[in-house]
C-alpha cells in the first residue's frame, strides 16, 4: 500500500491540482451527492464545515481534531508567502533538485514528486539542475511533492511555521513536526530491533520521542545519509502505516474554515504576503476554463489508507464566497475511493447550484450524530 498524503482529487485526473476544479460533463461514475450519503451515514468520524459569503451553513463536528494529511501544508504555504514578502527569502532562488532528491522516500507519495519534476522539466523550467523556490513551493501545493514540503519544513524553519499558529488564531491544532520524514521511523527501527518488536516499539513511543525521532531522521536525510534505509521503507505493514496516519498533525474544521476566510477575503493578510500566497494555492486559476466563472479558487487535500480531508475555497464573478472544509478518519476502503472520486465534482456543484448548497444544511440538521451521543 503505496502512503499518500496527498492523493486526493488528483488520484483520478493528474497530478496537477490546475484541473481538480475544471468543469467537465458528469460521468456516470461520479456522484457528488456520495458526500453527503457518507456524512448521514459516518457516524462522528468526519467534520465538515460551510460557509456562503460569510455566513454558515453547515457544521458538523467542527472542533473534532482529526490527521490533517496534507491539507496541513496550507499552514506551510502562509508562513512560505510571510518569508517571500517580506524579503527573508528570495522566491527566484535557485534550487538544487540533487538536494531536493535527498527528502525524496520512494513510494510514499503516490508518485507525486515524479510528476512534480516530469512537470517543470516538460515547461522548461529547469536550469542547470536547478529550478526556483517558488516552483518548489508549488510543487508542495500542487502536486503535494512530499520532498519538496521535507525541504520547506527545514529552510522556513519549524518554530516559525508553527507561530503562524497562534497568528492566524488557530486555536486547536497541532504543532507541525518533521510528518513526512517520520515514515521512515519503522525501517529506521527495523535496523535495530526484531520485526515483531518494532510494532510494540512505535505503539509505545510517547508522541514527544515520536516528534524528536522524525528529526532526527530528517537531519540525516539533509545530510546525506539514510540513502541506502530510503529503499527500504516500503513495503510497510498496515499496522505500522496506521501508526504513522494517527500520528499525522491533527486539527479542526473550524480552524480550517477560518483559515480559508482570511486567505479568500484578500484584505486580511498584507497585500504582498497575498499575492505570494495566491501563486503558489490558486493553480487552478491558470485554467482558462475555471476563469471563466471563478475569481479565486485555492484548494488543499489529502489522505491516507485511513484519512481523507479537503480545504477549498472559492469566489465567483458575482464576488459570492464559499469556503468548505471536510476531514474524514477510520474510512473504509470504498468509501476512500467513492470520496476521492466525487471530490471534484462535489466543490464544483457546491459553488454553482444552490439547491445542492441548501443540501448540506439539510445533512447539518437531520442526520448528524452528537459527538456526546457517540458509543
Amino acid at each position: 500500500m503505496v502512503i499518500a498524503i496527498g492523493i486526493i482529487v488528483v488520484m483520478i485526473m493528474s497530478m496537477f491540482t490546475a484541473a481538480i476544479i475544471m468543469i467537465r460533463k458528469h460521468s456516470k461514475r461520479t456522484d457528488p451527492e456520495y458526500f453527503h450519503t457518507y456524512m448521514q451515514q459516518a457516524g462522528t468520524n468526519f467534520s465538515f464545515s460551510l460557509k456562503y459569503n460569510g455566513n454558515e451553513q453547515c457544521s458538523i463536528h467542527e472542533h473534532q481534531k482529526m490527521p490533517l494529511a496534507s491539507t496541513v501544508k496550507l499552514i506551510i504555504a502562509v508562513e512560505f508567502a510571510r518569508q517571500i514578502s517580506e524579503g527573508q527569502l528570495n522566491k527566484d532562488e535557485q534550487i538544487s533538485l540533487t538536494e531536493l532528491d535527498l527528502y525524496y522516500i520512494p513510494n510514499t507519495d503516490g508518485g507525486a514528486h515524479p510528476e512534480w519534476l516530469s512537470q517543470v522539466k516538460q515547461k522548461q523550467l529547469i536550469h542547470n539542475d536547478h529550478v526556483k523556490l517558488i516552483e518548489v513551493a508549488k510543487g508542495m501545493m500542487a502536486f503535494s511533492s512530499n520532498a519538496n514540503t521535507e525541504y520547506l519544513l527545514r529552510k522556513l524553519g519549524l518554530d516559525a511555521i508553527n507561530q503562524q499558529l497562534a497568528l492566524l488564531n488557530l486555536r486547536d491544532h497541532d504543532d507541525l513536526y518533521h510528518f513526512c520524514a517520520a515514515v521512515m521511523i519503522p525501517a529506521y527501527l527495523e535496523e535495530q530491533y526484531e520485526n515483531e518488536q518494532v510494532l510494540d516499539k512505535l505503539t509505545k513511543m510517547s508522541h514527544e520521542e515520536y516528534v524528536l525521532l522524525a528529526g532526527q531522521l530528517a537531519d540525516e536525510l539533509a545530510d546525506g545519509k539514510l540513502q541506502e534505509l530510503k529503499q527500504k521503507v516500503m513495503p510497510m505493514s498496515e499496522n505500522l502505516q496506521r501508526i504513522w496516519s494517527d500520528r499525522l498533525p491533527r486539527g479542526t474544521t473550524s480552524d480550517y474554515l477560518h483559515l480559508l476566510e482570511v486567505i479568500n477575503q484578500k484584505t486580511i493578510l498584507p497585500k504582498n504576503m497575498q499575492a505570494v500566497l495566491d501563486e503558489i494555492v490558486e493553480t487552478a486559476m491558470t485554467n482558462p476554463r475555471n476563469q471563466t466563472w471563478l475569481k479565486h479558487a485555492g484548494q488543499k487535500g489529502g489522505s491516507t489508507k485511513w484519512v481523507f480531508t479537503l480545504a477549498a475555497y472559492f469566489t465567483d464573478h458575482q464576488d459570492n464566497t464559499i469556503e468548505l472544509v471536510f476531514f474524514s478518519n477510520d474510512l473504509e476502503p470504498l468509501q476512500l475511493m467513492k470520496l476521492q472520486e466525487n471530490a471534484n465534482e462535489f466543490m464544483v456543484k457546491t459553488v454553482k447550484d444552490q439547491e445542492f448548497l441548501k443540501a448540506c444544511a439539510k445533512v447539518n440538521r437531520e442526520y448528524v450524530v452528537p459527538l456526546n451521543k457517540a458509543e
